[in-house]
């Protein structure tokens, strides 16, 4: 216990620094808990006590709700996007890139992006295009006649109805607000109070368009199927000599260009030698003369 007041009375400012460090996590811990447990459900404009909680106590955020991929509705009507990706061994790469495009602008899409690449003969390419829902078999077969064989395919899904009813609910909540702030507006009589709501009504806008545009996408993302198809040239329909020119003059230009480049090189380090050379003959001199010393 002594050993104990002893070491106490010598590191009484580390002791002071614990305490005041401990009582700081704890007064944050509480007011954490307290927001967590007791969170305001209210909001203010300019200060003036204008209440904008709707009729279910639900505050609106200017923050877009981040996509809740766990969420699984239990809605009958279901909200799917569809991703699918397919492998194609094909004669001519550049030919196949244009008939994919061609077939999925026959079935009502569009191309969303092309890239051909043609390393040696071996051409090879993407093509990434969206179809209606309901044409996506049609265009999947008409895709695989294009090719001498299939190497594989798969299709993914994601389930957006959880995601698109909680927008499509904050959209109605954010609605209703909006009306209950332009019944105020009429009401207002001093300028600051109309500023004051009209700026409100602006923030309140902005999110109207960005939940509308997120429940525009979603709806046109599973109505609009995403289909990206890889190409790639058939070993049998590759030609027998590279495809690249060969030029004898060109080789020999670089092998030129080779040869002066080294022989710079060797000048410059002639050079280099040279201009040091009172530093790298000194550290000989001395080697000699401490080599001649010990003998």
């Amino acid at each position: 216990m002594k050993d104990v007041v002893s070491w106490s009375r010598r590191n009484w400012l580390v002791l002071v620094l614990v305490v005041v460090i401990a009582a700081l996590v704890f007064k944050g811990k509480r007011n954490e808990f307290a927001a967590t447990t007791y969170p305001n459900p209210r909001a203010t404009v300019g200060g003036k006590g204008m209440d904008l909680i709707t009729s279910d106590e639900t505050a609106i955020s200017p923050i877009m709700p981040p996509v809740a991929d766990e969420v699984v509705s239990e809605s009958a009507d279901r909200l799917v996007v569809e991703d699918t990706s397919v492998s194609l061994l094909v004669d001519d790469v550049e030919a196949s890139v244009n008939k994919v495009q061609g077939i999925a602008e026959k079935a009502g899409g569009f191309l969303v992006s092309r890239n051909v690449d043609s390393p040696e003969g071996a051409a090879s390419g993407t093509v990434s295009v969206r179809v209606p829902s309901e044409k996506r078999d049609e265009t999947m077969r008409a895709y695989a006649e294009l090719a001498v064989r299939v190497v594989s395919e798969s299709v993914r899904g994601t389930d957006v109805t959880a995601e698109y009813e909680d927008v499509d609910a904050k959209l109605a909540v954010v609605l209703k607000t909006k009306s209950k702030l332009e019944s105020l507006l009429d009401q207002a009589t001093r300028v600051s109070e109309i500023l004051e709501v009209q700026r409100e009504l602006n923030n309140l806008q902005y999110q109207i368009d960005a939940l509308q545009g997120r429940k525009n996408y979603l709806e046109r993302a599973a109505d609009l199927t995403r289909i990206t198809v890889y190409l790639s040239t058939d070993e049998l329909a590759l030609p027998y000599t590279p495809d690249e020119v060969w030029r004898p003059e060109v080789v020999f230009k670089k092998a030129v260009r080779s040869l002066v480049r080294s022989s710079r090189e060797l000048v410059n380090l002639a050079i280099w030698m040279v201009v040091h050379s009172p530093v790298w003959l000194s550290l000989i001199l001395v080697v000699w003369l401490v080599k001649k010393y010990k003998k």
